[in-house]
């Protein structure tokens, strides 16, 4: 039987080169598409921004403890599993937050999220942040069907404290040993109820700021930290608008000793706001009428906000319309 061959010329140097070509691809594809550890930034639409102690220039992690029994000093508002709502709180300062001013908090049970105005109860089941099923302004930090077993973990609950002075107080917030209602707690006790998570929220007088941090974030169960959903949210204009950390472990779980930085933006310039009015009623028009209001600005008196030292405002015109009543005077024969 003959044989055939044929003979192909080889470019080698074209073949060398797509084997290089491909080998790249493939190494940028790894390099693109592995996770780290942490390290992500993020912002919304208001200005809030976000970055996590993975970043270069990101918060530093410093465990802030409250727990009495550990060495803290906080209150215990929740010691058992509950769905239910505690508060309103008081708060030791007036907190600037998506435009509005708030004086008094509430905490969400065993659910993992506080609120500011209002108590809202019965939201075990986490959504996308913003989420309307919190109400409005609130800061979620472990938000998922929680709940605590003091029968496995003796100092488990929700705990609350104030630190500092005037103009650089402190509202802590800590969640300690916190479960998954199932199957962790409901197996209360037990070596999965004994495994639980354990973070605290941070708002800060001075700049506006929230810091959340994660001291334990690895449970009994992997619902533990599955269902996990962070972030914060307000209602600016009326409008809830909000910024998420993670929907259940999305785009990855949140690890232990993390801290997360919230960052107001900066204020603007003579951001004037109505503080009150004083009108008379009923009006006369037979004498003066005295019209009162108190303007407050909640900017700075900078050239361009932000890049400037902030000074007393002394003067700041404002206009007002006043309306005219013109009487009339009707003769019946």
């Amino acid at each position: 039987m003959q044989e055939t061959h044929t003979l192909e010329k080889k470019d080698w140097a074209a073949k060398l080169m797509a084997i290089a070509v491909v080998v790249f691809m493939v190494s940028s594809t790894l390099v693109l598409f592995t996770p780290e550890a942490s390290a992500r930034t993020g912002s919304d639409d208001y200005g809030y921004t976000f970055k996590d102690n993975g970043e270069t220039d990101g918060p530093t992690y410093s465990w802030n403890e409250i727990v009495p029994a550990l060495g803290g000093s906080g209150t215990n508002i929740v010691s058992g599993s509950t769905d239910g709502g505690q508060g309103t709180f008081d708060l030791p300062f007036s907190f600037d937050y998506y435009e509005n001013t708030y004086t008094t908090w509430g905490n969400g049970g065993d659910n993992g999220y506080i609120t500011f105005g209002a108590v809202i109860s019965n939201q075990w089941t986490p959504y996308h942040i913003p989420a309307a099923q919190l109400g409005g302004p609130a800061i979620a930090g472990g938000w998922f069907d929680g709940g605590f077993c003091r029968s496995s973990n003796p100092n488990a609950g929700v705990y609350y404290e104030y630190q500092g002075t005037t103009p650089n107080q402190k509202v802590v917030v800590t969640y300690q040993d916190q479960g998954h209602w199932y199957p962790s707690v409901y197996q209360c006790p037990g070596a999965q109820a004994a495994n639980a998570l354990t973070w605290q929220i941070i708002i800060e007088e001075a700049t506006g700021n929230v810091i959340i941090q994660y001291k334990d974030t690895q449970g009994g169960y992997p619902t533990d930290n599955e269902w996990l959903t962070s972030g914060i949210q307000g209602k600016p204009g009326g409008a809830l608008t909000g910024l998420e950390y993670v929907y259940r472990q999305s785009p990855s779980a949140v690890q232990p000793n993390t801290a997360v930085l919230f960052t107001p933006p900066p204020p603007l310039r003579n951001d004037l706001r109505l503080t009150s009015s004083l009108i008379p009623d009923p009006i006369s028009l037979a004498t003066d009428n005295v019209f009162g209001a108190e303007v407050t600005n909640a900017g700075v008196n900078c050239d361009v906000a932000g890049e400037c030292t902030p000074v007393a405002e002394t003067s700041i015109d404002v206009s007002a319309s006043v309306f005219e009543v013109q009487e009339t005077a009707t003769s019946y024969d």
